[in-house]
């Protein structure tokens, strides 16, 4: 141990000297005491705590921006195939493709809404004819007559409509541009497969006020119940060119007071061909549905009126109908009959002529497949001939 100490004690001697004097002084400051360090603190020292690399900033991913969804169309088609048999001595029983419709209805996005209706059985019968289906007993002259149009296109309906079209004005429901139906008549807004008779009401089949297909715009505002559609049109018809500078204005009003009732009215106010000639009527409509004891009885009709024909010259039209169908086996059988009546011009006496429809329904199919059968009864002012006829109808939807 005094080895070691004197070996310490040189060590220390050698090192002050080669360091040189210390303060000027030449002084040799003594040795410092040796430290000494317990092993509990030794202990309790922690570890080094090694290097942490700096970490980069989190990367954010973004979710993919949403794809819009494809346009969704819905293909539809409607086929009818009709036997009309005449009682009329002469005339010979008669079989047509009435309807071939084929439709297409494209969702696009954000409430539009576009819709094609072709329909290749309209050109199958293309020629210009005016039929006359009442002569006045009085003076022997054709009162009226229903003229065939030579068909060049089988469109039928092509148009573009945008459902609740302002957000902030809810009221507005729909609005439409395009070539589609007039708002006029209630059984002539109805797609021929889903009318109760084979044929409509001689409002739509002899005047063509319903169920007219025309070019033009109209906008449907409505609260709760009621409803109102108006709009402007050519007032030529379908596929057909303006033919003169007059817009045709249109006004439909329809209020539902219980879920069974439903009534309604509409006025068109019109000029159509070069010679302006006068196309404006209106109507009122009457619609009750009730299931007395689980089967189902629709009761409706209708009554228009209005000058047509050539101004000065026009007839005042008068026609309505009735029309009662009774469910007997629900949604597979129905019973129907209709009064209809036409008067072809008010002015002139013993001018009119009356149908009287009884026949049978037939649904197949869920409703897409339907067999009719109805007699008719005509009745003018003039000597009873036998002029009454039955129809077949055999149609399919999808």
């Amino acid at each position: 141990m005094q080895v070691l100490v004197g070996v310490v004690v040189m060590f220390s001697t050698v090192t002050q000297a080669a360091a040189g004097p210390n303060g000027g002084t030449g002084a040799v400051p003594p040795a410092a005491a040796p430290v000494e360090v317990s092993a509990t603190a030794i202990a309790a020292v922690p570890p080094p705590v090694a290097a942490v690399a700096p970490q980069s900033a989190p990367v954010v991913v973004s979710p993919p921006s949403a794809v819009p969804a494809a346009p969704v169309a819905v293909l539809g088609g409607l086929i009818q195939g009709w036997q009309e048999i005449p009682q009329e001595v002469g005339k010979v029983p008669a079989m047509r493709i009435r309807r071939a419709e084929l439709s297409a209805r494209v969702e696009v996005g954000d409430g539009v809404t576009g819709l094609v209706v072709v329909d290749p059985a309209l050109i199958v019968d293309d020629g210009v004819t005016t039929t006359p289906f009442l002569t006045s007993t009085a003076t022997g002259k054709i009162a009226a007559g229903v003229t065939a149009v030579k068909r060049l296109s089988m469109l039928k309906i092509a148009c573009v409509a945008m459902d609740r079209p302002f957000p902030q004005v809810p009221f507005v429901k729909r609005l439409t541009a395009g070539q589609f139906k007039v708002p006029f008549g209630m059984e002539g807004l109805k797609s021929g497969g889903e009318i109760d008779t084979v044929e409509r009401a001689m409002q739509t089949a002899l005047l063509g006020w319903s169920d007219l297909k025309d070019l033009g715009f109209m906008a449907q505002v409505g609260a709760g119940p009621f409803d109102l559609w108006a709009g402007g049109f050519q007032g030529e018809g379908q596929n057909r060119a303006e033919a003169n500078d007059y817009m045709n204005a249109n006004v439909r009003a329809s209020l539902r007071p219980a879920g069974w009732l439903a009534i309604g009215a509409a006025y068109q106010e019109g000029r159509s061909g070069k010679t302006k000639d006068l196309a404006s009527h209106a109507g009122a409509e009457l619609s009750c549905a009730w299931t007395p004891g689980g089967t189902p009885v629709r009761l409706k009709g209708e009554y228009a009126l209005g000058p047509q024909g050539p101004r000065g010259r026009a007839a005042a039209v008068r026609t309505g109908y009735g029309n009662l169908g009774v469910e007997v086996w629900p949604d597979h059988v129905e019973l129907v009959t209709r009064y209809d009546w036409l008067d072809a011009d008010a002015k002139t006496p013993r001018n009119w002529r009356t149908e009287a429809t009884g026949g049978v329904s037939l649904w197949l199919a869920n409703k897409r497949a339907k067999l009719q059968w109805n007699y008719i009864r005509v009745d003018e002012p003039t000597p009873k001939k036998k002029n009454d006829l039955m129809r077949i109808n055999v149609q399919a939807s999808f």
